[in-house]
């Protein structure tokens, strides 16, 4: 008698999430390694979700499982640490003044934290790569905190691709681009097949070009699943 083939785990499991606060009352979904999913929700919602995702903010009730382990209600673990890269609506800060020498910290974060660096480069090719691929090359050495609209989000992309997470939780995709988002896209679109994006949008169009399988959101619950480039707002 042939083996029983065993059903393969999501990446990213959400279990039946209620949070309130965020007008989240049953939320449930799988993201699959390498896809890319698009949430259409309201942003404070939106928000939300993906910090509970993120392990920055605790549900009410259910669970989030990564790997098919459950990281819900704990602290930080090292599994979400390791695989999940976070990228808020709004700039972060960094303690290095120029775009490079943020792009340099990320890598000497590698080691402190003993990751594996990137196949082949060295620290340095790294820091040129990253900005070679998020086009920031141009602003190397330009203040990371007065960089014109659209990159700052793009610095913060390519902080998160030096970390090499599993899994890309963008809030709000299309807000702060300005004219970055084509290229926003295309690096996305670029990741290894290994790695999937989650990102929450306001409406089906904002999800063009970005996702290939959508969630729509409505009234804090999962309302349906249309195929791309199809379904209401």
């Amino acid at each position: 008698m042939p083996a029983r083939r065993q059903p393969e785990v999501p990446l990213l499991d959400v279990a039946a999430i209620r949070a309130t606060r965020y007008g989240l009352i049953d939320i449930s979904f799988q993201v699959a390694a390498g896809t890319r999913h698009a949430l259409i929700i309201p942003p404070v919602a939106g928000t939300g979700l993906l910090e509970i995702i993120a392990g920055l903010e605790h549900p009410d009730d259910g669970q989030v499982y990564l790997d098919g382990r459950a990281v819900t209600g704990r602290p930080m673990a090292k599994l979400t640490r390791e695989s999940i890269g976070h990228l808020p609506a709004s700039p972060r800060w960094y303690a290095a003044p120029t775009v490079h020498g943020v792009l340099e910290s990320a890598v000497r974060w590698q080691v402190l934290t003993r990751r594996r660096p990137a196949a082949g480069l060295t620290g340095p090719q790294q820091v040129a790569e990253m900005l070679r691929r998020c086009g920031l090359a141009p602003y190397a050495h330009v203040r990371a905190d007065r960089l014109p609209p659209g990159w700052w989000r793009m610095l913060d992309l390519a902080v998160i691709l030096l970390h090499r997470p599993r899994l890309i939780l963008v809030d709000q995709a299309t807000t702060g681009l300005a004219d970055r988002i084509t290229l926003f896209r295309h690096v996305l679109d670029d990741l290894p097949d290994t790695v999937a994006v989650l990102a929450t949008v306001a409406t089906v169009a904002d999800a063009a070009g970005l996702a290939d399988q959508l969630t729509v959101i409505n009234e804090g619950r999962v309302i349906s699943h249309p195929p791309v480039g199809q379904g209401g707002a």
